[in-house]
């Protein structure tokens, strides 16, 4: 009886080695997948970089469209001997352009 008990005992020992063991490379292997840690700071880096480039096209984009509109528009034309100063004195009631003759003294 003695040596069936050590049998069984034995057979129950060797099952908890074989349980011990198979947990053990349970562990192991979840460790081994933990070693690959993914560098994102450099995936990180380039997403900030597109969206800077996307920002920088959408602000030349609406720089281009403003300039667009300030080309397009019509000024004035102004002819070489017209005295604009004079016509807004009168059109404003300053007459102060003859006073002096000194270009410093004119009013607007």
């Amino acid at each position: 009886m003695k040596l069936n008990d050590m049998a069984n005992a034995k057979r129950k020992l060797a099952t908890q080695i074989e349980s011990i063991q198979a947990r053990l490379q349970a562990i192991e292997a979840t460790q081994q997948t933990n070693e690959f840690n993914f560098d994102d700071s450099a995936l990180a880096r380039a997403k900030s970089a597109v969206n800077e480039l996307e920002k920088r096209l959408e602000v030349k984009a609406r720089v281009a469209e403003m300039e667009g509109n300030l080309t397009g528009a019509i000024l004035p034309a102004v002819e070489p001997g017209r005295d604009v100063v004079k016509e807004f004195d009168t059109e404003f009631g300053h007459d102060n352009h003859k006073s002096t003759g000194k270009t410093g003294d004119k009013s607007l």
